[in-house]
């Protein structure tokens, strides 16, 4: 027993001798008993190891993770418990002291005894390698990552349409409300449409427009999405949607014409129902010219 914490406390040195050099948290899993070993500093940022504590349990940890991904992250733990897997490689999502949502990059490969059974994984956790990648505001991601994510699922064969939303008159509710007042809206539909999706990446386009990918999904079941987007929020604002399917964003839409004869779209519609005459073709041109700014 004691040249187990002589183990682990050197481990637990090397932990924070390395986050001294890197914006990285480290991190030392005792599979066998759940035990949670992790850099110091990571408790500065979330809160974990309380009283000077020096490690946590997996279950303290699961309590900082945003819930819409912990189903995710709690399979592939279990699969790596159960030795199916030694290889942990995810990005989801974490609740730091101050409410906000981060998300973080996680790295780590498990031990095996000579028996085959887990030991410990050694990995780390990074909530800066997003840096450059989210919207401050929101903390959706940008354009740059919509782009290489759609393109990621089309090498994978995967197809499917893009929900694209819009807040609408958010330069007069800036005018009216205050900045705040808008802000605090741009907030709301993102999260709702995070919510409505299950936790998949919603994407800032632009300052009043977000779009979320919807992988092996029909229009009529983007449409309902993007109708029970409208009935959350209901009141607080009206929104613009309409749909597009990947292959017509990324292979068949031309660069120098808002031809829609390749792009579906859903019927646009205010919150109230009503359709609101912004046309196909002005959200066509709309996305055409934002893809555009991207480079391929």
């Amino acid at each position: 027993m004691m040249e187990i914490n002589k183990t682990i406390e050197l481990f637990r040195s090397m932990l924070n001798f390395l986050s001294e050099s890197s914006d990285d948290y480290f991190f030392l899993w005792d599979i066998p008993t759940g035990q949670l070993h992790l850099s110091e500093k990571i408790a500065e940022k979330y809160d974990l190891m309380q009283m000077g504590e020096k490690s946590c349990t997996l279950a303290d940890w699961k309590r900082i993770v945003y819930p819409p991904d912990l189903p995710a992250l709690s399979a592939q733990l279990e699969q790596i418990q159960r030795g199916e897997t030694l290889l942990h490689d995810m990005e989801y999502r974490l609740i730091n002291r101050n409410g906000e949502i981060v998300w973080i990059s996680c790295r780590g490969k498990s031990n095996l005894s000579p028996e085959g059974v887990p030991q410990w994984m050694i990995g780390r956790i990074s909530d800066s390698v997003f840096k450059g990648k989210l919207d401050q505001l929101t903390g959706a991601f940008l354009m740059d990552t919509l782009h290489a994510d759609i393109g990621e699922m089309l090498r994978t064969n995967a197809d499917g349409y893009l929900l694209m939303v819009e807040l609408d008159n958010l330069k007069s509710i800036n005018f009216h409300s205050g900045r705040q007042a808008g802000d605090q809206l741009l907030k709301k539909v993102c999260h709702a449409m995070e919510d409505l999706t299950n936790g998949i990446r919603v994407y800032r386009v632009n300052g009043d427009c977000f779009c979320v990918c919807l992988p092996e999904n029909t229009p009529q079941e983007v449409e309902k999405v993007f109708c029970r987007l409208q009935e959350r929020l209901k009141g607080q604002c009206t929104l613009t949607g309409g749909c597009a399917r990947f292959v017509s964003i990324l292979f068949r839409m031309p660069r120098r014409s808002t031809s829609t004869q390749k792009t579906r779209w859903t019927t646009p519609r205010h919150a109230d129902g009503i359709p609101c005459g912004f046309s196909r073709r002005k959200i066509t041109r709309r996305i055409w010219r934002r893809w555009n700014c991207v480079k391929t």
